[in-house]
Formats: structure tokens, C-alpha cells, sequence
């Protein structure tokens, strides 16, 4: 039985929002320093949302597809695209709940 490539596909995706994540929380430590004027925090808030959106979706999309490909014992990956689809939401959610907490810790001191 072939791989479903769209199982691989998911968990790179998954993988690649924490690459994501680093990479941009390493610029913005970078470019903003401690003292970021508003609107450039909220720039880069804004395109860390908007890139980890995007990965997720595809890492969910690419799962959601790999899943329809495996069942019935048709392709394997079954147990990828799973993983895919979990991770994808787990990271997603995880972004958006550490990006609240950090503009809500902004505005409180």
C-alpha cells in the first residue's frame, strides 16, 4: 500500500508553526528591542497571527484529505494525518492563547 503524501504534508506543516513561531519571535527580540513603538508591536503581532493561521489551516487541510485518502485501508498515513490534524490545532490554539496572554500582560503594566 502506497503513503498518502498528504499525511506527510500535514505534519510538516504542523512542524513548520513552531519553526514559525521561533523564527519569528527571534526577529521581532531582534528588530523591536524593549521598547517597540505601538504600531510596531502590533505589526508583528498581526503577521505572527496571520503566518501561524495559514500553516495551521494547511496542516488541518492536508490532515483532513489524508484522512478521507487512508480510510478503508485504501493508502497508509493514517496514523500521520492524525497527527497532522492534532498538532496543527494544539499549535494554532497555543499561539493565539500566548499572543492574548502577551497583549493583555502589555497593557496591564
Amino acid at each position: 500500500m502506497p503513503l498518502s503524501k498528504n499525511s506527510g504534508r500535514s505534519v510538516a506543516f504542523a512542524i513548520f508553526i513552531v519553526i514559525a513561531n521561533l523564527l519569528i519571535n527571534a526577529i521581532t527580540d531582534a528588530f523591536l528591542g524593549t521598547t517597540p513603538s505601538e504600531g510596531e508591536a502590533w505589526a508583528w503581532v498581526i503577521i505572527h497571527l496571520v503566518v501561524v493561521v495559514v500553516l495551521g489551516f494547511f496542516a488541518i487541510r492536508f490532515g483532513a484529505v489524508a484522512l478521507r485518502e487512508t480510510a478503508g485501508g485504501r493508502m497508509r498515513g493514517r496514523g500521520l494525518a492524525i497527527t497532522g490534524i492534532v498538532l496543527g490545532s494544539v499549535l494554532v490554539l497555543f499561539t493565539l492563547v500566548a499572543t492574548l496572554v502577551q497583549v493583555i500582560a502589555a497593557y496591564m503594566f
